[in-house]
């Protein structure tokens, strides 16, 4: 850090710097400790420019210790709502009691006729203590299994739609309410790496970004390590004065060597022209987006493009879990599709939507005129011939912050975008 003399003794602000980022503090506290530093021993020449980024690296980790905490809180919260709809492992409380009457009732019938209701081999597979002792499923739940609470059957399938079970397959997962990837099960998993196995799908990632040098790294990484990995991620910078180009390219250098990673450097012409030049770049068959202050989870393009090919879509969304760090809310954007309800009000973020390069070429890209509302704009004509798959999995995470992210839409004014989407879509 410019940090000895010539004489090798190291200098008063270099030993209080090093000092400040080995304590035990947090993010915040290293920051502060090292303004304190500053103020207490003045830069000499090169120190200054070599502190400003340590404290922009020590912003980054405080920034995104912000975001992953409460993102954990929420999808906690959200877990737990999940689980407590799920099929507990024994039935309680009236259910229960109802299972007393069946092992009576199946007690009294004919073993043909107690068969006809009671799924031995469900009961095993549910039960392995039962499995293991190696004893006739119907004799243990008459025994002693009714009054214990123990299913009878899988009443998931006896009446479809009683039981809230999270989906088995590709097929039953449209029909669910959002969830997090890690709550699926693995052979839902298989499935949807089975149909991209097949298709083998090339799907180019674009992602703008313009002074984003804190949060664009995160962005890109979460883009290269997917499951199903992207043919190339296109990073469009768009005229930053942050150095965040210089960055990536000394961060990412293996990805950008073996041209899984390019970086885009642009004059300053706006988001909307900064993803059409990365359009214009784009050598992939399926077209997936990422905005430098958003993730993506490990497995986003694989539920996106097994929702998208499985579907025979032309276009597919997953659900984003939006974080206010200020506000201190979060929420899940999502809904089934519905063209009417989508013209009121845009439902499908950018960052969840996929669709495939044809719908580009036929349509055209992102509006230039447009600086907020790009998405709604695009996600408008892409969707107006044919619905998109509802993808109900929560594959992105979006933070916002007036301070220290800056979205669009604390930047950009919204009137005049929304009145230039209601003038080209003809809404009232």
């Amino acid at each position: 850090m410019g940090d000895r003399s010539e004489d090798g003794v190291e200098s008063g602000l270099s030993q209080a710097i090093r000092l400040a980022l080995s304590s035990d503090g947090g993010p915040a506290e290293k920051i502060l400790a090292c303004q304190a530093a500053l103020r207490d021993h003045p830069a000499g020449e090169g120190e200054g420019a070599l502190l400003a980024l340590v404290l922009n690296t020590l912003g980054e980790e405080l920034l995104h210790d912000r975001i992953s905490r409460q993102d954990t809180a929420f999808r906690l919260k959200t877990l737990m709502r999940q689980l407590t709809g799920r099929e507990p492992l024994r039935l309680t409380g009236e259910a229960a009691a109802m299972d007393v009457l069946l092992a009576r009732a199946l007690g009294a019938m004919s073993k043909r006729a107690a068969r006809g209701i009671f799924d031995g081999a469900h009961y095993l597979a549910r039960y392995p203590d039962i499995a293991a002792a190696r004893v006739d499923p119907l004799a243990h739940f008459i025994a002693g299994g009714g009054a214990e609470g123990r299913y009878p059957a899988d009443l998931a399938q006896v009446l479809p739609g009683a039981m809230r079970n999270l989906p088995r397959d590709l097929a039953a997962l449209g029909q669910a309410d959002p969830a997090y990837p890690e709550t699926l099960s693995p052979a839902l998993r298989d499935e949807a790496m089975a149909v991209l196995h097949r298709a083998r799908p090339r799907v180019s990632v674009i992602l703008p970004s313009y002074n984003r040098a804190r949060l664009l790294p995160h962005a890109v990484l979460s883009a290269l390590l997917q499951s199903w990995p992207a043919h190339e991620v296109l990073v469009v910078d768009d005229g930053s004065t942050d150095g965040s180009a210089d960055l990536l390219e000394a961060r990412f250098a293996a990805p950008i060597e073996t041209g899984q990673l390019r970086v885009i450097r642009s004059q300053n012409r706006g988001v909307s022209a900064a993803r059409n030049l990365g359009l214009a770049a784009a050598s992939g068959d399926v077209i997936a987006y990422l905005d430098s202050d958003n993730r993506w989870e490990p497995d986003h393009l694989l539920y996106a493009l097994s929702g998208l090919i499985s579907g025979g879509a032309d276009c597919a969304y997953t659900a984003v879990a939006r974080h206010d760090l200020e506000g201190g809310w979060s929420d899940i954007l999502f809904r089934p599709f519905d063209a009417q309800a989508l013209r009121e009000e845009n439902f499908i973020d950018l960052n969840g939507f996929v669709h495939r390069r044809g719908l580009h070429d036929r349509l055209g890209g992102f509006d230039e005129a447009l600086t907020r509302l790009v998405d709604w704009d695009l996600v408008l004509r892409y969707t107006a011939a044919a619905p998109p798959v509802a993808v109900p999995v929560i594959t992105t995470i979006y933070a916002l912050a007036e301070r220290g992210i800056g979205n669009l839409s604390f930047t950009v004014g919204l009137e005049p975008n929304l009145a230039r989407i209601r003038q080209k879509h003809g809404i009232g």
